[in-house]
């Protein structure tokens, strides 16, 4: 839609008012027209200037804002302006320049530990991934990792982060350095391909290196969302000796039967569920039934984004087992991480629990695992 405008900061609010409105009264005739329905109508507007270099341009860069407008935001509209320019305009690099990023490994692993409460050991460690560019600017995961998630380049970045953690675990292991399993992130875009699985063999294969000394992590909204297809992906890690885990539990899509069901060997409680919990004792009473029911269920429970003192002591009395967070420890570049290896206490047998399907049938009894529901 076109329409006269004076590109005047005070004629803003008008214009959303009036599309708002506009969309509101679409929205509402869908409804009565198709009672089952849910049409949400979503609006970016782009100003045509003198400078702009075509119409298409122009469609391209409101339809851009227009994707921007998220579900949970207030309002259905938003113009593009100059800061929607320069976020368009760094996506555009982000996926010109991945290529060569990796042919130049300018796309860092760094590792952040996980600690035992009660030791203080190392047990482990999560690959974090850092794009550090040529001009010197240094980029988060949240800067890049939902382009790729949405131009499906994903699933490079992750062979390629998982290769890197492979080839520094065997430099480290032919140097005779004590290790702990490192747990990488994956796309759920994987499970779609049959051939992921032996991608990852082969590349562990090529290195030499125990599929134990691995771990692959899903969110929790992933494995909520493609549950079907991330269950046999995570079948199939774990048949072949990989353990897996659900990150981010708690982020707002738990269903607590699927824990029950899906095959992964860690839970990783969310952050910001932690620090929700640990603001009231009723929160605290909950979390800590909460974690009591996952490890009866046998998993393996990580407490990530730990950062006080007084997160870590309520922690440790109501039975959490390990800490992921900047209390201890926060993202380490490869050879600082290295150094901190030769400097702390390693956990000699990791954080090992029972199998999570056995703990099932011994709590439940073999005859009636299928049938019996958990409540």
């Amino acid at each position: 839609m076109f329409r006269t405008a004076s590109h005047e900061k005070d004629e803003y609010q008008g214009i959303i008012e009036e599309t708002e409105k506009i969309n509101e009264e679409f929205m509402l005739r869908q409804k009565e027209k198709f009672p089952k329905s849910n049409v949400v109508l979503r609006t970016g507007i782009y100003y045509v200037t003198p400078e702009c270099r075509s119409t298409s341009y122009a469609i391209d860069a409101a339809n851009y804002v227009r994707q921007k407008v998220k579900g949970g935001e207030k309002g259905s509209v938003r113009f593009y302006d100059d800061e929607m320019q320069k976020q368009r305009e760094l996506e555009n690099e982000i996926v010109n320049d991945m290529e060569e990023a990796m042919e130049q490994k300018q796309f860092k692993v760094y590792f952040q530990p996980k600690y035992s409460i009660k030791s203080h050991e190392i047990t482990g460690a999560e690959a974090l991934v850092r794009w550090e560019r040529d001009n010197g600017t240094v980029l988060s995961p949240n800067a890049f990792i939902p382009v790729y998630e949405n131009n499906g380049k994903i699933i490079e970045l992750d062979f390629y982060v998982f290769e890197t953690v492979v080839e520094f675990i065997a430099e480290n292991l032919k140097a005779g350095r004590e290790q702990v399993p490192i747990s990488i992130n994956a796309s759920s875009l994987h499970a779609s391909d049959p051939q992921t699985i032996n991608t990852y063999i082969n590349i562990l294969k090529k290195y030499s290196v125990d599929p134990t000394m691995v771990e692959i992590e899903l969110t929790e909204t992933a494995v909520v969302s493609e549950y079907e297809s991330v269950r046999k992906l995570f079948d199939s890690f774990q048949l072949h000796g990989i353990k897996t885990a659900m990150d981010d539990f708690g982020s707002g899509y738990s269903v607590l039967n699927t824990i029950v069901d899906i095959p992964v060997d860690v839970i990783k409680i969310d952050r910001g569920f932690i620090t929700s919990c640990l603001e009231t004792d009723r929160g605290i009473y909950f979390l800590k039934h909460l974690i009591d029911m996952i490890r009866n269920l046998g998993y393996q429970i990580i407490c990530e984004g730990v950062e006080t003192d007084e997160q870590i002591e309520i922690l440790r009395q109501i039975g959490c087992d390990e800490i992921q967070g900047y209390w201890y420890s926060k993202p380490l570049k490869m050879e600082d991480y290295k150094e901190l290896l030769q400097t702390e206490k390693i956990s000699k047998g990791g954080a090992k629990h029972p199998n999570r399907q056995k703990v099932l049938r011994y709590t439940l009894g073999n005859e009636n695992l299928k049938e019996r529901k958990i409540q």
